[in-house]
């Protein structure tokens, strides 16, 4: 590879090591093997972000048996859901006994940062009493950052309203601009939160051939196949289309990729090289706001 300047941008995201997973996805859950040959390499190629949680599975575990030795992987892990109208002291006790299986699922000491897996957590009667926990983990040097997963503007803009988080995992992808368009990246770095982008192709699905869409996005098809155009105008592939979009964005810190195998990450840093020289393209007229198709929690698929 002749240029790695942008791999450190990106980061693995680790949920198809425990689990199957993705609209897209037809080769399940990646073999053990195959983890340690995907980030061998990926740490080869200057990789930095590794992005798990304890609601992935074996995902963990599976990391723990995978990472090569001496890494310098910086590692996100996130917390259990809440899941009761409040969240106390008991969930604090669940999210000590998630953190320290993680820990030992994964054979480390810390981890770089660790984040409320649904930050809407944080806005429920004894929110603060978690992140006052969180934060303590800080000071035990258990962790370096704490943040929060968002899926929403209005969630994100109810954290804000309580306190800064240090990192902010949001999805951001050329259908999926909502982050972008209502101003909130900007408000974050201008706040010094890293920022770490998921669903930057949208579970697969802005990958796929017009033919395999699946027909719950019927209603929206011609939003998919404009970005189909888009990419044969410039004469580039949708995978590279779909990362152009998020290189551009350069307040993002970290732009988190899902693969089963080792090929499918160097497609992708094959693509980062291809496209880093391209100009700067205004995709604005290629989002989509609908939440129904945006938002994977609220397929019916």
């Amino acid at each position: 590879m002749s240029s790695r300047t942008n791999i450190p941008r990106i980061g693995l995201g680790t949920v198809q090591f425990g689990i199957d997973y993705g609209i897209s996805n037809s080769a399940g859950k990646v073999e053990i093997a195959e983890v340690k040959n995907i980030l061998s390499k990926a740490a080869d190629a200057g990789l930095v972000v590794i992005d798990t949680a304890s609601g992935y599975g074996n995902s963990e575990a599976v990391l723990g048996e995978s990472f090569p030795p001496e890494h310098n992987f910086k590692i996100i892990t996130k917390t259990p859901a809440c899941g009761k109208p409040e969240c106390g002291n008991d969930f604090v006790k669940n999210i000590d006994a998630s953190f320290s299986a993680s820990l030992k699922n994964m054979q480390q000491k810390n981890v770089y940062g660790i984040l409320l897996h649904h930050g809407a957590d944080a806005l429920k009667p004894g929110g603060k009493i978690v992140l006052d926990h969180l934060n303590a983990y800080k000071k035990r040097k258990l962790c370096q950052k704490v943040g929060v997963s968002v899926y929403s503007v209005k969630e994100l803009d109810g954290i804000l309203d309580i306190f800064t988080p240090d990192i902010v995992q949001l999805p951001v992808n050329i259908l999926d601009q909502r982050f972008i368009k209502s101003g909130q990246i900007n408000k974050l770095k201008k706040l010094g939160v890293e920022i770490h982008a998921r669903s930057l192709f949208l579970q697969g699905a802005l990958l796929m051939d017009k033919a395999s869409l699946p027909n719950y996005f019927s209603p929206v098809k011609n939003n998919f196949y404009a970005i189909y155009a888009e990419a044969e105008k410039i004469g580039i592939s949708k995978l590279d289309i779909c990362l152009l979009f998020a290189l551009q964005q350069d307040e993002l810190d970290a732009l988190l990729v899902g693969v089963t195998s080792w090929q499918e990450l160097s497609q992708i840093f094959e693509s980062f090289e291809r496209i880093s020289a391209i100009p700067k393209y205004d995709f604005s007229s290629l989002a989509l706001d609908d939440e129904k198709y945006v938002n994977p929690s609220n397929w019916e698929v």
